[in-house]
């Protein structure tokens, strides 16, 4: 990591920890949800729900408190999603947590480091999409958005400086030896019929590495 990194997550709350330390403590468990360019995502329940970008090099990190309480505002599915652009002119970092809210709506809660707060717009789901339909998968960030698997096949983007999102039917490489006869991924058919939300983790498929 370049010390444009630690420039970038120095104007919101910069704490100087110990990573070791930091992530073993009992009190304050930690999640890895997802990284970017050398930066980690994390997230912590207590003492209240809260994300941590940390970067593991420098042992910078920062806390965003977040704007809702994600363990009962999703229907069906939830993901989450982490950009860091340390090459920008200013480089910061995005975070988008998207989930279903029924009725062929979901929300996106997105927070830019830049403008310090979270922005929580509604979208519609496109009418050619299926009622079905679920995103899985951690992000991945590439050309200025962030990428999810959409089930049935094919990929939502989330582009991070013009807020805007879309969805994309396309067959994706080896999807046959993952879905069944209705298009949907196993692991998260197999989640479904017993009774679990998927929460976006698919198992056995993954875009790539951001």
């Amino acid at each position: 990591c370049s010390s444009s990194i630690s420039i970038s997550i120095s104007t919101v709350n910069l704490l100087r920890t110990g990573f070791k330390g930091y992530i073993g403590a009992s009190d304050n468990p930690l999640l890895v949800v997802n990284s970017s360019n050398g930066l980690l995502l994390l997230y912590s329940s207590t003492p209240a729900p809260c994300y941590e970008v940390y970067n593991p090099t420098t042992s910078d990190k920062v806390s965003v408190r977040l704007s809702y309480n994600y363990e009962t505002f999703a229907t069906w599915y939830m993901v989450f999603g982490f950009a860091f652009d340390p090459y920008s002119t200013h480089p910061s970092f995005t975070i988008v947590d998207i989930a279903d809210t029924g009725a062929r709506k979901f929300r996106v809660y997105s927070y830019y480091s830049l403008r310090s707060y979270w922005r929580t717009p509604y979208h519609r789901v496109p009418s050619y999409v299926r009622d079905d339909y679920a995103l899985s998968g951690r992000s991945t960030f590439y050309k200025g958005a962030l990428h999810w698997l959409l089930e049935p096949s094919g990929v939502v983007s989330f582009d991070v400086r013009a807020n805007t999102i879309s969805f994309s039917l396309i067959n994706i490489l080896d999807d046959e030896k993952y879905l069944d006869d209705d298009g949907l991924c196993i692991c998260v058919k197999m989640m479904r019929d017993a009774g679990l939300n998927s929460y976006g983790y698919c198992s056995c498929r993954y875009l790539g590495v951001s």
